[in-house]
C-alpha cells in the first residue's frame, strides 16, 4: 500500500526551493505508480513513469511536480485510477521548517525527515 507520509508546505526560505511531497509503500511488493495523481487544493501531478519498492520512500520536490503547497487551510490528496487512496490536510498556519507527518493513522508537524522514517512519536510509516 502506498501511502502519503509527510509533506513540508512551509520550508525556511523560499517555498519554491524547499516544498516536498514523501510517499511511503508499505507493501511487500514494487508498484509502479501510473495512473496515480497527487493533488492539492488546486493542482495535480502525475507520478506516470515512477516505482516505489517496497519500504521505499519517494520524495517528490516542487522542483519536479509543480505543485504549490499553501501555507494555510492545505488538503493533499493521492490518487489511483481516479480513486482517492489517501489524505492529509490541516486547518490554519503551517509552521515554518515543519513537515506535516504520519503519526499512526493522523498526521502532525514536525521535524522533516526526507527520505527517511518519520520522526514523529509513535510513526508507523
Amino acid at each position: 500500500m502506498v501511502f502519503i507520509s509527510e509533506w513540508v508546505p512551509n520550508p525556511e526560505g523560499k517555498d519554491a526551493d524547499g516544498e516536498w511531497v514523501e510517499l511511503v509503500n508499505e507493501g511487500g511488493s514494487a508498484v509502479v505508480l501510473d495512473g496515480w495523481e497527487i493533488r492539492t487544493s488546486g493542482e495535480k501531478f502525475s507520478l506516470r513513469g515512477k516505482r516505489i519498492a517496497p519500504e521505499e520512500r519517494l520524495v517528490v520536490n516542487r522542483s519536479e511536480s509543480k505543485l504549490v503547497l499553501r501555507n494555510r487551510d492545505e488538503t493533499l490528496t493521492l490518487y489511483q485510477g481516479g480513486r482517492i487512496v489517501d489524505q492529509s490536510s490541516f486547518a490554519g498556519s503551517a509552521p515554518e521548517g515543519k513537515a506535516f507527518a504520519r503519526s499512526g493513522d493522523s498526521f502532525r508537524f514536525v521535524e522533516p525527515t526526507p527520505g527517511k522514517k518519520n520522526s514523529a512519536p509513535e510513526a508507523s510509516i
